[in-house]
């Protein structure tokens, strides 16, 4: 039994610190997007009308 929770504790214990980098605040740098369509079309219409709302969060 005692070694059941020692084993569970060290499982979680080692999880816990395999995650830790995926606690960072994200995003930690730019996110840049690539439009694959020439500039003027609806797709890029979309992405720039996106922009500013992403750069808010």
């Amino acid at each position: 039994m005692l070694k059941q929770v020692f084993a569970t504790l060290a499982i979680s214990a080692g999880t816990l610190t395999a995650l830790s980098p995926a606690l960072a605040d994200y995003p930690e740098r730019n996110i840049e997007g690539i439009i694959q369509w020439g500039a003027g079309g609806a797709t890029d219409n979309v992405a720039r009308s996106l922009t500013p709302t992403s750069r808010k969060r």
